[in-house]
């Protein structure tokens, strides 16, 4: 999860990605204008943040998508 002056963002696998962003109002994570979007990041719709039902949904929809996902190894 990502949470800045652009929005909040959640991660995900493909199939809930495009789920997303199929909402309108969601976007690929993007932090400044000329920075390549996320493959895997997805700003939620700011009509969501007032709908705790459905947004808990997706957080629970990325949390499990983040488990699945092997730990990125420290750089030495």
């Amino acid at each position: 999860m990502s949470l800045s002056d652009v929005g909040l963002a959640l991660k995900f696998g493909e199939a809930d990605r495009l789920a997303l962003l199929s909402l309108k109002g969601a976007k690929p994570l993007q932090y400044e204008p000329d920075s390549p979007p996320s493959k895997s990041y997805v700003v939620v719709p700011d009509t969501m943040l007032s709908d705790p039902k459905t947004l808990q949904s997706w957080i629970a929809k990325s949390a499990a998508f983040v488990r699945t996902q092997e730990p990125k190894r420290k750089k030495k």
